[in-house]
């Protein structure tokens, strides 16, 4: 099931030619058992859009930004692609917050009845920013977001959590903050 999910944030990196995030889905599959007994397939299309930003900066200018956004946010990069400006963390394990926000603020993970999931569960999060050049010699950056939630306490299931498009954004302000443009 995450490896399906990848391919949607980073499959991209693999062709030969510049890749760029741009819309995606795949399709996931869940199975919900009770005890040892499966009750239910459920199949899910997850789709990820980008969020973007244009910028009044050179590529190059606002590329140099986006490990400083990440540091500010105290989200590590587990990879980064200079030639094709792309950068991000892969299966980022976090609670509770990024940056001092809580993650309800950034993720749709459902609720439990003791408050929304995305403040008590454990989050894994794929994440990438890559600025891309425009026609004009601007640039602009797309941030794009998965994410998923597993119960600290009954370490069931994963459940597929929502991007509220929030967490995007805050990365593509600071890369623009950080040029002076915000």
């Amino acid at each position: 099931m995450r490896t399906a999910r990848i391919i949607v944030l980073f499959g991209v990196t693999a062709c030969a030619s510049s890749p760029t995030l741009t819309n995606g889905t795949s399709s996931q599959t869940s199975q919900v058992a009770v005890g040892n007994r499966t009750i239910a397939m459920l199949s899910v299309i997850a789709e990820a859009d980008p969020v973007s930003t244009p910028l009044a900066a050179s590529p190059g200018g606002a590329w140099a930004q986006v490990p400083a956004a990440y540091s500010d946010l105290g989200i590590p990069l587990s990879f980064s692609q200079p030639d094709n400006m792309m950068a991000g963390n892969q299966g980022l394990n976090i609670r509770r917050q990024i940056g001092g926000v809580g993650l309800r603020n950034y993720l749709l993970c459902g609720n439990d009845g003791g408050g929304p999931n995305a403040d008590s569960y454990l989050i894994s999060m794929n994440i990438a920013t890559q600025i891309q050049k425009e026609s004009d010699g601007t640039s602009k950056v797309a941030t794009v977001m998965d994410a998923t939630a597993t119960s600290m306490t009954l370490g069931t299931n994963q459940i597929r959590c929502s991007s509220t498009g929030e967490l995007e954004k805050r990365v593509n302000e600071i890369v623009a903050k950080r040029l002076n443009l915000r």
